[in-house]
């Protein structure tokens, strides 16, 4: 029987399927084994980084702010279903209108305080971690005016405790969610009294992916 060329390109293009479903069973198959026999992978220790892509809501300020493109390394101890490791944020940015009508934009760092610490459920692939941070106020300008009215050391005077919770997807990511409460700010010069007027409290939200 003569096979077209129609039939033929049909033809590999079933098998690339049927290949790629093997492929994804085998996988499934692999990390199945992997957390239903714990045991077998006793004081085991497996890394974990990845690129991280975050957001925080900032209650206060009615504001989101985008954390794209930083980073975390660290690892997975299967012995305990501990995890550790070190989260690297890059600067946000926010553009606000400071009491509905007075427009400022603000830069700001999450300094991290130690380690992310946490735990993994290895049965339903849950994750629970810890993040301890203290956010640095780098500038803030009002009006459009490139005058930088909080100075250089403005800084939250307590660390900001966040716990975040969520689920390792079936392509081995992992997202989290969780909220935080912000504390008064100190060191801001003439602008403390301000910005701890507008911008502590709680209901802030933080979101990240880790890819």
């Amino acid at each position: 029987m003569k096979i077209t060329k129609n039939k033929y390109r049909k033809l590999i293009s079933k098998l690339r399927i049927v290949a790629a479903l093997c492929i994804a069973v085998a996988m499934f198959t692999a990390m199945g084994t992997l957390f239903s026999g714990k045991a077998a992978w006793a004081d085991t220790i497996i890394p974990l980084n990845g690129s991280v892509n975050a957001s925080t809501y900032i209650a206060s300020l009615k504001t989101t702010a985008n954390l794209p493109n930083g980073s975390f390394s660290g690892s997975v101890d299967l012995s305990n279903d501990q995890i550790s490791g070190n989260l690297s944020l890059p600067a946000g940015s926010i553009n606000t209108d400071v009491f509905g009508f007075i427009p400022m934009s603000a830069s700001f760092e999450m300094v991290p305080i130690g380690q992310v610490t946490g735990t993994v459920n290895l049965s339903n692939l849950s994750v629970n971690v810890t993040s301890e941070f203290n956010i640095k106020l780098t500038s803030a300008e009002v009006f459009g005016l490139p005058f930088n009215i909080v100075g250089n050391s403005c800084i939250t005077s307590s660390p900001v405790i966040a716990n975040l919770s969520g689920k390792v997807n079936s392509n081995l990511s992992v997202d989290l969610s969780g909220s935080y409460t912000i504390p008064n700010f100190k060191d801001c010069g003439f602008s403390t009294f301000i910005v701890n007027l507008l911008v502590p409290g709680s209901g802030n939200t933080i979101s990240a992916q880790i890819s």
